[in-house]
């Protein structure tokens, strides 16, 4: 219910579970890395620049070490001295080029609402991250992957408990509208009262 009223929602029972798995793996997955021989300069744009340096921790997390050079000029203090090592995938320059858009387009806008609303707080999501760490392409692809292969089937026949956990587990996500592939977990239906109270129709 929302503001006293009745809504009625269908879920996607597999959607809804692969997202529940999806911010595990993305909150408790670590990325090992790989020290490079020599630091690789990177060329930025003096905006992506600052911006890497205020999220310097998550460059980190995602197994990208940078150390900043003050001597040289801006765009060019930068140098990677450590590439994630990640399940044989190859990551480069391009990988810290991809990471920096998804910082940009996660940036939260003015007047962006926050996550007091909850679940139905259906004007609130839309300007929020869609997860709890932004990743690289590469590394969402086999999370999203992973959670997939091991969330619930569609089709497959649950007890009610089951139903009920999916329902908690969807609850407690800050971004639960869509699963990483994109696919709703939810549609609107109905607004029970809404309906009760419209003039039926006679035949």
């Amino acid at each position: 219910s929302r503001g006293g009223k009745q809504q009625l929602f269908i879920i996607d029972q597999h959607a809804s579970d692969e997202k529940f798995r999806f911010e595990a793996l993305n909150r408790e997955s670590r990325i090992e890395r790989q020290p490079l021989v020599s630091a690789h300069p990177l060329q930025l744009t003096p905006a992506q620049e600052q911006l890497a340096e205020a999220y310097l921790e998550i460059f980190r997390k995602n197994g990208f070490d940078l150390q900043k050079d003050e001597a040289r000029p801006p765009g060019r203090r930068l140098r990677v001295t450590a590439l994630p090592s990640c399940q044989g995938m190859v990551f480069n320059e391009k990988d810290i080029h991809d990471l920096l858009y998804k910082l940009e387009e996660a940036q939260p806008s003015e007047g962006s609402q926050s996550l007091e609303g909850g679940l139905l707080d259906l004007d609130g999501h839309r300007a929020l991250w869609s997860t709890a760490l932004v990743r690289p392409q590469k590394v969402w692809t086999l999370l999203a992957s992973k959670a997939c292969r091991y969330a619930t089937m569609v089709g497959k026949a649950l007890r009610v408990s089951d139903m009920e956990k999916i329902l908690r587990n969807l609850g407690t996500l800050r971004q639960p509208w869509n699963c990483p592939h994109g696919r709703p977990t939810m549609r609107h239906l109905v607004d029970t009262d809404a309906a009760r109270k419209a003039p039926r129709k006679t035949l």
